[in-house]
């Protein structure tokens, strides 16, 4: 009977010792290299449990010959050297932070009857253009993004386009370069974005359009892009929102 209690709590006692050393070994350990388990395994820890760490952690194994002899000769395991030779690295997950994360977003309810506005962009003749039709809608633009109700961002990316005259015939081709506009309606609140809005220029539908008619369309300069297309669109949308705008 006493020898039964001796041999389990010899049991316990090393099994403990693994679930220790495994332990402690994790937490000082990140990415598992070949010494890494030559240790493990002078430890006395089953094949079993090495595997199952190597499974479970990042690795960055040498399995050259002269390593894979260099293991052989410390008493890894054929088994144990095959888990080793089909590890893949593995490397921590980086969590990219969500669209939801990075840009909160808003009803444009939320911004009927703001009209106080703080705007962003580098082409002049498109700020002319925006502060003229939005002031004549009852707009007013301020110098101090903290006074604004709403931001306005115009940004572009540059490109080329093509033109061929004539209508259902050939014609001489030309390049042009274009710049495509995309704008961007936030509410400005406690200095956190809130986005309502945000559309690029549609110059698919135009080149689909004009194609029907034997003609490559020719993209329109970032003024005309602003004054016929975005400036309107987004009051319509407020419209649409139940704002009474002029």
């Amino acid at each position: 009977m006493k020898t039964k209690k001796l041999v389990f709590l010899s049991v316990v006692a090393f099994v403990f010792i693994q679930c220790v050393s495994l332990s402690v070994f994790a937490q000082e350990q990140k990415t598992m290299k070949n010494a890494d388990v030559m240790e493990l395994v002078k430890t006395g820890l089953s094949e079993s449990i090495i595997i199952a760490k190597i499974k479970s952690s990042q690795t960055e194994f040498d399995t050259s010959a002269t390593a894979l002899v260099k293991l052989k000769e410390t008493g890894v395991s054929d088994t144990l050297m095959l888990t080793i030779i089909e590890a893949k690295p593995k490397t921590e997950e980086v969590k990219e932070p969500s669209k939801a994360e990075t840009q909160k977003t808003a009803d444009m309810k939320e911004a009927i009857g703001k009209r106080k506005v703080f705007l962003i962009t580098d082409d002049e003749e498109s700020r002319i253009e925006i502060v003229k039709k939005f002031t004549s809608k009852g707009f007013s633009f301020v110098d101090d993004r903290k006074a604004a109700e709403l931001v306005f961002e115009l940004s572009y990316s540059d490109g080329t386009t093509q033109s061929k005259a004539g209508i259902l015939r050939g014609g001489n081709e030309n390049q042009y370069k274009t710049k495509l506009g995309k704008l961007v309606v936030k509410l400005n609140r406690d200095s956190t974005d809130f986005l309502i809005y945000a559309r690029e220029y549609d110059f698919a539908r135009a080149a689909s359009w004009a194609s029907a008619f034997g003609v490559s369309a020719t993209m329109p300069s970032l003024r005309d892009q602003v004054k016929y297309y975005f400036i309107d669109d987004f009051l319509k949308q407020m419209k649409k929102a139940g704002d009474k705008i002029k």
